[in-house]
């Protein structure tokens, strides 16, 4: 993984990373260490996403502009025949949440701490776009292994296992925007919840948030 020191590089490096769509997640060890993950859609998701970026170069070669009906039509017949297409080469896409795809990387980021510093991390924030899913959301991340571990269902408990199995490191989450079931809910009781759950959630400062929002 691409490591950076600032978090306005990693931010830059997100967002030509990621679509409007893909949701994100910026790690940070000590403050030191950044690394930048995007949300993986599965091959439907992904195959749809890539035949609307054809079809806006396609415009911009044209010099035209399709309306927004007609685009997701043309989108969804040309997702199709890239969907099929890539099943009959076996090509696999694995979705994942961004939450997962840090701990699916986490052994590689602290191989790289310890290198450098020759130490474990003692804190470890996580920037996130959304406030992790859980078991009351309609699509929770479901429990599956990343990396060498095997991980519930729901981003919050796999990152309240994560923290459990890393008594040493002081997890902290931070947030931009409220997801799911948790919408509704004003930041002290959305503190408090996950709070229940084992994990310290907080909205982003407004020094991290201008930064993320200017890029992001």
């Amino acid at each position: 993984m691409q490591m950076f020191k600032t978090m306005t590089e990693v931010a830059q490096y997100v967002s030509k990373r990621r679509d409007r769509r893909q949701i994100w997640c910026i790690a940070s060890l000590e403050g030191a260490q950044y690394y930048g993950l995007v949300s993986q859609p599965n091959l439907g998701g992904y195959t749809y996403n890539h035949a609307t970026k054809m079809l806006a170069v396609n415009d911009q070669i044209l010099n035209r502009h399709s309306p927004h009906n007609e685009v997701r039509q043309r989108a969804n017949r040309l997702a199709g025949f890239l969907n099929d297409e890539a099943q009959r080469r076996n090509v696999i896409q694995r979705d994942r949440h961004a939450e997962e795809v840090f701990l699916e990387h986490w052994d590689e980021c602290i191989s790289n701490f310890i290198k450098i510093r020759k130490r474990k991390p003692t804190s470890v924030d996580l920037f996130l776009s959304h406030t992790p899913c859980t078991l009351n959301d309609n699509s929770p991340s479901p429990g599956r292994a990343l990396g060498s571990q095997f991980y519930p269902a729901s981003c919050t408990n796999k990152l309240r296992q994560f923290a459990s199995k890393n008594p040493t490191i002081k997890l902290r989450v931070y947030y931009l925007n409220k997801f799911g079931s948790n919408q509704g809910l004003d930041e002290d009781a959305l503190s408090q919840f996950y709070k229940v759950s084992g994990l310290v959630v907080s909205k982003m400062d407004p020094g991290v948030r201008m930064t993320c929002e200017s890029i992001l």
